[in-house]
């Protein structure tokens, strides 16, 4: 298996020659690619020469600044940057130090140099590129278009999908020096989020290798923050051509907030401030040490060796800054440069205000890799997509557990995002719904900080996803080994349950809480796992899980369901009818053949164009976002209750638009579809 995630693909082996005149190639990939980019160099005129690779999912992405990225949300262990810059001064093959996830255009631009010819270009995957001919489950239908839906989810998983040890770290520790840090998110540590307080003393020894070094402070793991980024005097023989000097000014220090200095598709990013240095010119190659103060999470100092570059900058001074502070977690702080920089670090160390040190770290060793989230994967999982957020969601997990099932029969990749999940597990049962692949589990406590990633249906969604690997396989060994960890997952869950309603109390993605979705989904779910006890012969546990079904069905029956309209209410305090619930009340057996019936004629009133309106409070416009996943759920609920017509008009809507050639298709599924005006697109805009 391992060569065959290290193939060349897909080979382009075409003579390409770009020049001053003719500067730009264009390269559209028939679906999506996933690996470290290649290129093979076979001539180049002149000493050297730069070229600038930009990567999208969508070609309009090609026209835009960043490309469609950065993604600033999570490390990924990939690159968070869509524009990627690189020197040619030798023949042979040139290889990104990053992985690029989803990308279906290319273009390859002479920026510098008199002209260089590639005999080759791809990517060197890291995941399976196995043709949909060749895998074990396959479909096909009379209606092309829904053999076309049916690939868009082999053809998702199989760049979601990543191998243990495929994603390496995008740390690299230089022997002696300290870890070099190549232009990425500035990556968090989880040991400091765990006491950070408001006002501290950071320090690090830093050498820029190119451009500049950064850091930020007052941030999360998962967050927004104050970034920080020096730059050096920027000589002329290791600056990029295409280097952004109104954005990154030589010899000076920026500031930004949000998610860095640019905004990115869906998270802000904003540069509020450049000082100058006047009193040191930053060279390149040459060791500083950093220090930043932190007074009351608003209030910033800078010192640069014994030179004072930044003196008491007030946050609260700037109208125009967006919200910095930390969410997803405690504060924390992190390092990490721009776009095509590169520096060194060690000697990372914190200090309250009255001097005394409460964290120190050499960064001389790999293990810090972990502790900022960049360490090597270690187990088969899927992520949530290839190229971002690159998470382990595991509420993104159920649909995929399934196609992996029908499709490529990778089952390992089932048990070890199960394993994962587990593992990391919290000590009061919780698990987190949207770890990073490269933490460890001492750490998860720490990413699980902030109450969204501990989404509850998320959680019985892996608890059905064991189910239904069982179901599957009949491999109970598996599920006996895990059936202890289930258990507590389920007592941490009904910690939530009302007991005045018998329905949960908590956070809620599919539904509301006290909720039709979330209290028919706990139905769901207990009645699953009471099947694995029967299975295991734990009769005191399939007694109690099917007890507390039966009293949340009941619930569900008596406080929710509308007898005047004939729909289940969203929740005990919204009597909104919603495409959700109808789906749960169906795919739980909680709702009557009659109440089936008569909520599908209320469907009817929330189609619109291509798919179902959320709920009866939501109107529908040209720029009306509709959801395929949870639709997803709702499809799987029609075809259950034979409602032929209404699961047609979703296939033959909101699926087919992503599996129909546009200028938006990418041979895989979208997280969101609009459609404008006559076009169904993407609605993250250059991002599916």
């Amino acid at each position: 298996m391992a060569s065959e995630q290290l193939t060349f693909q897909p080979p382009v082996d075409v003579g390409i020659h770009l020049t001053p005149e003719m500067p730009t190639y264009i390269h559209h990939y028939e679906t999506i690619i996933s690996g470290f980019p290649t290129f093979t160099i076979s001539k180049f005129r002149g000493s050297s020469a730069q070229i600038e690779v930009k990567y999208t999912e969508l070609y309009d992405g090609l026209a835009a600044p960043n490309s469609d990225g950065p993604y600033m949300f999570s490390s990924g262990l990939s690159n968070n940057f869509r524009v990627e810059t690189f020197n040619i001064s030798k023949l042979g093959t040139l290889e990104s130090f990053f992985i690029q996830g989803s990308v279906l255009h290319q273009s390859i631009s002479l920026i510098s140099g008199q002209g260089v010819t590639f005999s080759g270009f791809g990517v060197r995957s890291t995941v399976s590129n196995n043709p949909l001919d060749s895998l074990p489950g396959s479909f096909n239908c009379s209606n092309s278009v829904f053999s076309d839906i049916w690939a868009l989810g082999p053809n998702s998983i199989r760049h979601a999908c990543v191998r243990n040890g495929t994603q390496r770290s995008t740390w690299e520790l230089v022997p002696d020096e300290g870890v070099l840090i190549r232009g990425q998110r500035a990556a968090r540590s989880a040991h400091i989020s765990k006491n950070l307080p408001t006002s501290y003393t950071m320090s690090f020894e830093t050498k820029i290798a190119r451009g500049g070094t950064g850091w930020v402070v007052d941030t999360a793991l998962g967050g927004a923050g104050i970034w920080m980024f020096l730059m050096s005097d920027l000589p002329k023989d290791s600056t990029y051509a295409n280097h952004k000097h109104d954005l990154l000014p030589a010899n000076s220090l920026v500031l930004g907030t949000g998610f860095g200095l640019v905004r990115e598709i869906t998270n802000g990013g904003h540069r509020f401030e450049v000082i100058p240095i006047r009193n040191l010119v930053v060279k390149e190659n040459v060791w500083y040490n950093i220090t930043t103060t932190v007074e009351d999470r608003h209030i910033y100092s800078v010192l640069i060796d014994s030179h004072l570059v930044l003196s008491n900058l007030d946050i609260h001074d700037y109208d125009d800054v967006p919200d910095f502070h930390p969410f997803f977690g405690n504060a924390t702080v992190g390092l990490g440069p721009w776009q095509d920089q590169a520096a060194i670090f060690r000697e990372l160390k914190l200090f309250h205000p009255d001097g005394s040190n409460f964290y120190s770290n050499a960064m001389d060793s790999e293990e810090v890799f972990a502790e900022f989230g960049v360490a090597s994967n270690e187990y088969d999982v899927c992520l949530d997509g290839a190229s971002r957020d690159r998470l382990i969601w595991t509420g993104d997990f159920y649909t995929a557990a399934w196609t992996i099932a029908v499709s490529t029969g990778e089952l390992e990749f089932i048990r070890g995002t199960v394993d994962f999940s587990f593992d990391y597990r919290l000590q009061n049962g919780a698990i987190p719904t949207s770890n990073p692949m490269g933490i460890r589990v001492e750490d998860a406590a720490q990413w699980s900080a902030a109450p969204s990633t501990l989404y509850t249906d998320y959680s019985m969604d892996l608890l059905n996803i064991a189910y239904e690997y069982y179901f599957i396989t009949g491999d109970l060994s598996y599920i006996h080994g895990r059936w202890l960890d289930i258990r507590d997952l389920v007592s941490y869950i009904l910690t939530f349950l009302d007991p005045s309603t018998q329905l949960l109390n908590t956070m809620i993605f599919k539904g509301s809480s006290e909720g039709t979705s979330s209290g028919c989904m706990l139905v769901y779910t207990l009645n699953n796992l009471a099947k694995l006890a029967d299975a295991l012969g734990d009769v005191p546990t399939a007694k109690t899980y099917r007890k507390q079904a039966k009293e949340t069905a009941k619930a569900v029956q008596t406080l929710l369901f509308n007898n005047e309209t004939g729909t289940f209410k969203t929740s005990i305090e919204n009597d909104a009818f919603a495409y959700i619930d109808l789906a749960w009340t169906i795919l739980s057996g909680v709702a009557t053949k009659a109440q089936i019936k008569s909520q599908l004629r209320h469907l009817e009133k929330l189609k619109y164009k291509i798919a179902y309106l959320a709920d009866s409070n939501t109107g529908g416009s040209d720029s009306t976002v509709f959801a395929p996943y949870l639709s997803s759920y709702l499809l799987e609920a029609l075809l259950q209750a034979s409602a032929e017509d209404e699961a047609e008009f979703l296939l033959s809507g909101i699926f087919a638009a992503m599996a129909t050639p546009s200028k938006d298709f990418s041979g895989s599924a979208w997280e969101y579809v609009v459609r404008i005006s006559h076009d169904l697109t993407s609605s993250l805009l250059i991002f599916t």
